[in-house]
């Protein structure tokens, strides 16, 4: 059995993940994560060319999931190359007022996703992870009110959730403790 975290703590993202054996060639993993985005309104405040901003709702978004790990080594939980089915689901909100006008995001979403990567287990019990994967990201409840005056800067579009069907990547870093 093992849980890590990983070190995006500081930036208000705990991502975290449960491993449990269940036999020498086979995990399930139990990953959940919360996101504060509070990246996004310090961002808002910064382009003055939007005036006076007001949070209408919390920014955040949070998610939870259940993966298969098939392990390479057959030695159960070791140091090891693995290979992971996993599905996620995930909501994330949003809302603001810029001169009057919504930048509003709430959605659902259901993720599978398939993943690569390596498991490192040291005597001490320390664990980490380093993985990566590829999936698509199926929303289920979708609204996305964003003002023309946002959407014309590149670079605070792309710290806004997705919000759309469509591929989506990840990497993992987590460090942590086996017992």
């Amino acid at each position: 059995m093992a849980i890590g975290l990983s070190p995006a703590l500081v930036m208000g993202y705990i991502d975290a993940i449960f491993v449990t054996k269940i036999t020498d060639s086979f995990a399930l993993t139990i990953p959940c994560n919360y996101n504060d985005l509070w990246l996004v309104p310090k961002m808002l405040e910064l382009d003055s060319s939007l005036g006076a901003v007001s949070k209408t709702k919390k920014p955040f978004s949070a998610g939870a999931g259940l993966g298969a790990r098939f392990i390479t080594q057959k030695k159960g939980l070791s140091d090891s190359f693995y290979l992971e089915a996993r599905a996620s689901f995930k909501y994330e909100q949003m809302g603001f007022d810029i001169k009057g006008s919504p930048l509003d995001i709430e959605g659902m979403s259901i993720e599978p996703m398939l993943r690569l990567g390596w498991d490192w287990f040291w005597q001490s019990g320390f664990y980490m992870t380093l993985g990566g994967g590829i999936g698509y990201a199926l929303y289920m409840k979708n609204k996305r009110e964003i003002p023309k005056s946002v959407e014309d800067n590149i670079f605070l579009l792309a710290l806004l959730p997705k919000g759309q069907d469509g591929i989506r990547w990840d990497l993992e870093w987590k460090l942590g403790v086996a017992f």
